[in-house]
């Protein structure tokens, strides 16, 4: 198995794998079997935390009409529960500011590839 450096995708079938993403199933039929039992009512537009547990339960490979090839992970839910706001606006915020620092790392790095493209094309002038 070759190594995949994280952020990095491997290629499948020899097709390069530009993006990742996750399809969730299932999300809400643990809550509504436990609102079945505790019924509880929730307003329009009211903001509420829940923390899911899943199980990836199918990978595929699709490409968009643009050409771009994602690996799509399939997760089916098997548990979930209402979680304190505060805890779970701290998670959020946490991967939110991992995810910018992981851009702007990602887009630095193209910089620098585009500069230092840049200074192999005036050596060559």
């Amino acid at each position: 198995m070759t190594a995949v450096k994280q952020g990095e995708l491997k290629d499948f079938e020899g097709r390069h794998i530009a993006r990742a993403t996750v399809k969730i199933t299932a999300a809400g039929d643990g809550l509504s079997e436990a609102l079945a039992i505790q019924p509880e009512e929730i307003e329009l537009d009211e903001d509420r935390s829940y923390v899911l547990q899943g199980k990836c339960v199918r990978v595929s490979i699709e490409t968009d009409k643009n050409g771009i090839t994602s690996r799509v992970h399939t997760i089916k839910t098997h548990g979930i529960s209402p979680i304190d706001p505060s805890v779970a606006a701290k998670a959020i915020s946490q991967y939110r500011d991992e995810t910018e620092k992981a851009k702007a790392e990602a887009q630095g790095q193209l910089m620098l590839d585009e500069e230092q493209a840049a200074e192999a094309r005036e050596a060559n002038d």
